[in-house]
């Protein structure tokens, strides 16, 4: 019996054409195929990570007004307390690893555009002095 484990997973440093190169340079891993023949790309595990994050970011966010909701219908206000101050800082450090993320993949996304070729002037184009 063979397991999934027991196979050999392959790094792929070009798009799925095998010519372009993923990350602009031939040190970027692009995606990976395991041993089943699944082949995951780190592109979509980057939008899953961003979608996670901003989701904590959300939820931390409610935690901490649900907190200070609580707060104040019992007339207690204590900005200080540890039940307002995590939920808050969690809520901003999801919120940055979000955007951190976020920009990664924009800045991924715009170095595996194909490049332009440059254009030939031919003598018929050139303008006449």
């Amino acid at each position: 019996m063979t397991t999934p484990e027991a196979g050999t997973d392959t790094f792929y440093f070009t798009k799925s054409d095998n010519v372009s190169l993923c990350a602009g340079s031939a040190s970027g891993v692009c995606r990976k195929t395991d041993a089943r023949g699944i082949t995951t790309t780190y592109t979509s595990i980057l939008i899953i990570a961003t979608i996670v994050t901003a989701i904590l970011s959300v939820f931390f966010g409610h935690l901490w007004m649900a907190k200070l909701r609580g707060q104040l219908v019992t007339n207690i206000l204590d900005l200080e307390a540890s039940e307002l101050v995590w939920p808050e800082r969690l809520q901003y450090v999801f919120f940055l690893v979000s955007l951190i993320w976020s920009g990664m993949l924009v800045v991924e996304r715009e170095m595996a555009k194909p490049e332009k070729p440059p254009e030939i002037v031919t003598p018929e184009d050139s303008p006449v002095l």
